[in-house]
């Protein structure tokens, strides 16, 4: 059965990965394997659904935010609460707006719906709901860690405190 589906993924993968610049992914094409392509895991997608070029709310993996930051330079808020946030946070994370606060819509809504913005908590379930939020309220860039600020130190990203 193996052996059927690395012949039917091979000349898949060629035609798929051929359309598409790499590059931007920081992919390099002897990384891949046909395993890789053919996986029903694979968490992203090659469309404009990636950091700083999308019109809806995208997850990224932590390498993909550290990414996002350096090249792009959104606003980067910490949703969780105060307390979580001074125990260590994000170096550029200018705001902390506290996800369970009453007035977390409202404070969001002051924001810059225009502007680009990654949005965390601790393991990305706070930010999906935010996302759903910020979608609503009409941002057009944003987008959240996934797996939160656990999974930026589980990929050596510092934090300060």
């Amino acid at each position: 059965m193996k052996r059927k589906l690395y012949i039917f993924c091979i000349p898949l993968m060629i035609l798929s990965l051929s359309s598409f610049d790499l590059d931007i992914f920081n992919i390099s094409m002897s990384s891949i394997k046909s395993t890789d392509i053919c996986s029903t895991d694979i968490s992203y997608s090659f469309d404009n659904n990636r950091p700083g070029n999308c019109t809806t709310p995208a997850e990224v993996d932590a390498d993909g935010a550290y990414n996002f930051i350096i090249s792009k330079n959104p606003v980067v808020i910490d949703i969780r609460t105060p307390e979580e946030y001074a125990q260590g946070h994000l170096e550029y994370a200018k705001l902390n707006i506290d996800f369970y606060n009453p007035n977390f819509k409202n404070e969001i809504s002051k924001l810059d719906k225009n502007g680009k913005y990654l949005i965390y908590c601790r393991t990305g379930g706070r930010s999906a709901k935010a996302l759903d939020i910020m979608k609503e309220l009409g941002f057009s860039d944003v987008h959240h860690i996934k797996g939160g600020i656990t999974a930026w130190q589980e990929a050596g990203y510092p934090v300060v405190k």
